[in-house]
């Protein structure tokens, strides 16, 4: 009976153990992501690099294809099969005792048949009193906090692509300011070369329209370094290769309504009701909670019944008093930050209303009125050079404050639709809807 009872054990064992180990090789996945490219990442919706991306397509993109993003969503089926884990009873035991074979061979000497079959013991653990309703509570609640932290981390990442979005197309708009300015000073250069030639202008003025062409010349290079670092900044959150160039299709002023944000106390409520990250941390406590729960089921003793009859004696672990205790600390600790999160997010929506409120002002008044002079300095100081009413050192000067006021209204446009944008993030606008969890 023994020699065919022990290999039986021994396989089963040794099949139900046997894994094979999974090996990532960093080289090979770095490969795989260098393969992608703007068509393969925007399927189904058939893209190219010339049809360019609006701010939209973009943020849907980056939350299909950012390697963050599915790393955090990869969590949820993990925590659903830990639901479907939790609900389950507890597996039969099936012991054998060797105390009547060892009494025949210290009485008789020899083993026998009935020795041998009465030591097996078929035993099936009882569930305590309300331990698998505990369970399962505690897990469907992880797994509801997991999609909770997913949706927020879609939601960060929809601001950070906006963002990114934002300052692709402020230092894009920059550098072309500049080129012009570039060009602009090179004809001025070139003019007051050709008037030194037949002695209309001295060298001092030569010089003088010299200086800001190479002051503009050597602005490109960092301007341009940093429309590269806006654009790798955002191909990085749209999960595609640095290589990958396409065309952004949303313009500044379109990011930059004219609507001003609205009062801050209706934001507040809106945010407690839409801000992922919230819900994440109202999940947490309610995962405490039913925690607790199961901790106080553990201190029922444990039965198991079937061809005999055994209880657990929990009287080392006092009736399992510190596993309460330790559930019932936790439990205040999720609660107090629950707690911290309202408080952060009333901080945080105040704050980025303020913001946005003083950068609308800003764009829609000041930055306004700085394009209209820069136009009125540039028409006033074209004029002046063609009729040689004025020196050509104050047609430049005129030239650099009015390059100055475009580029400071460019800046408050690009900061009015980054505080917008961070705005809606603080009011869980630009969060996913809750899909169900099933």
């Amino acid at each position: 009976m023994l020699t065919v009872l022990l290999p039986l054990v021994t396989s089963t064992t040794i099949g139900c153990a046997a894994h094979e180990p999974e090996v990532v090789d960093p080289a090979e996945v770095l490969r795989a992501l260098e393969a992608t490219s703007l068509e393969r990442a925007a399927a189904p919706r058939p893209v190219t690099v010339g049809d360019g991306l609006t701010v939209d397509e973009a943020v849907a993109l980056a939350a299909r294809h950012n390697p963050g993003l599915h790393a955090r969503r990869a969590w949820l089926p993990v925590a659903r099969v830990g639901r479907e884990i939790a609900g389950l009873w507890p597996d039969p035991e099936l012991e054998w005792i060797a105390n009547n074979v060892i009494a025949d061979l210290a009485t008789v000497r020899k083993v026998t048949t009935h020795s041998v079959l009465s030591g097996f013991q078929l035993m099936f653990p009882l569930p305590r009193p309300g331990e698998l309703d505990a369970r399962v509570a505690v897990a469907a609640a992880r797994l509801a906090r997991e999609a909770a932290l997913a949706r927020a981390a879609e939601a960060d990442l929809a601001r950070d692509v906006r963002l990114a979005y934002t300052a692709l197309l402020q230092a894009e708009a920059e550098l072309e300011l500049v080129l012009a300015q570039v060009a602009l000073a090179e004809r001025a250069h070139a003019q007051t070369a050709e008037r030194r030639a037949v002695g209309q202008a001295t060298d001092l003025e030569v010089s003088l329209a010299e200086l800001p062409m190479r002051q503009a010349r050597a602005a490109v290079p960092h301007l341009e370094g940093e429309a590269e670092a806006a654009r790798l900044t955002l191909n990085a959150l749209l999960g595609l290769p640095p290589r990958e160039r396409w065309r952004p299709t949303t313009t500044l002023d379109a990011l930059a309504s004219s609507t001003p944000p609205p009062l801050p106390g209706p934001l507040v409520e809106a945010a407690l009701a839409r801000r992922p990250d919230l819900e994440a941390a109202r999940w947490a406590h309610r995962e405490a909670d039913a925690d607790l729960a199961l901790e106080r089921a553990l201190r029922w003793p444990r039965l198991a019944v079937g061809t005999g009859f055994a209880i657990e004696l929990p009287v080392f672990s006092r009736f399992n008093h510190w596993g309460v205790e330790r559930a019932r600390l936790a439990r205040a600790a999720a609660r107090d930050g629950l707690v911290a999160a309202v408080h952060a997010l009333r901080a945080d929506v105040h704050e980025a209303h303020a913001v946005a409120q003083a950068a609308h002002r800003t764009a829609e008044v000041h930055a306004r009125a700085l394009e209209e002079g820069a136009e009125a300095v540039l028409r006033v100081a074209e004029a002046a050079q063609a009729a040689g009413q004025v020196p050509v050192i104050e047609v430049l000067a005129a030239r650099a404050q009015a390059l100055e006021a475009r580029r400071r209204a460019l800046a408050a446009r690009a900061d009015w639709a980054a505080a917008a944008v961070r705005l809606d993030a603080a009011t869980g606008a630009l969060a996913p809807p809750a899909l169900p969890v099933e």
